[in-house]
């Protein structure tokens, strides 16, 4: 079995039963990014699901090919201590594209799909599945802005699988912008001065 066939494989497994991708109708869901208003299905029982996108940037010293790898899934355990994902590939653990992980959090098992790592252009990209309750997609870029400080840009969206998930993506909505000032603060403390 190819990669790219054993990865679309993995991901419908991950978003669990139920799931349509036959049925994604991809021109009215990009008419209404954003909008909050309630979308086509991507079930095939007829439920609405929820959107929203939100972005964040931060400073940092340093350049982008030292600070990239603390976005992956291996350095960011140096400055979030209670992050701790569990590596399904590779096995042990590593930041390459391609990476699949898992962590637990309030809305159940989360799997990750390191989609995008490109540490000396300064680009991070996750996908995060919960079965039977939504869809995220994080892109980090890092932009030197001078010889000696980065600019960060995080964008993130989320979608709710389901009338249940609306919550997920609400959530989201309220608190996603206040986490730019916590990485910011969390990164900072274990660079060396």
């Amino acid at each position: 079995m190819n990669s790219k066939l054993h990865l679309v494989g993995f991901i419908a497994l991950a978003l669990g039963p139920g799931v349509n991708a036959e049925g994604i109708d991809h021109a009215a869901h990009d008419s209404h990014v954003g909008s909050g208003a309630n979308e086509p299905s991507i079930h095939s029982k007829g439920e609405s699901h929820v959107y929203a996108e939100r972005e964040f940037s931060l400073d940092l010293p340093g350049t982008v090919a030292f600070l990239t790898p603390y976005f992956g899934p291996v350095k960011e355990s140096e400055w979030s201590p209670d992050w701790k994902p569990l590596f399904v590939h590779p096995l042990g653990g590593g930041q390459i594209a391609g990476a699949i992980f898992q962590t637990r959090s309030e809305w159940g098992l989360a799997t990750w799909v390191l989609d995008r790592y490109e540490p000396e252009h300064g680009k991070v990209g996750y996908l995060i599945f919960i079965a039977g309750i939504g869809v995220t997609r994080y892109d980090i870029t890092l932009t030197q802005s001078n010889p000696v400080s980065v600019r960060v840009r995080v964008w993130c969206s989320r979608t709710a699988l389901n009338g249940a998930g609306a919550k997920y993506v609400a959530q989201f909505e309220q608190s996603f912008a206040s986490q730019g000032p916590e990485w910011q603060q969390a990164i900072r403390s274990i660079l060396p001065h």
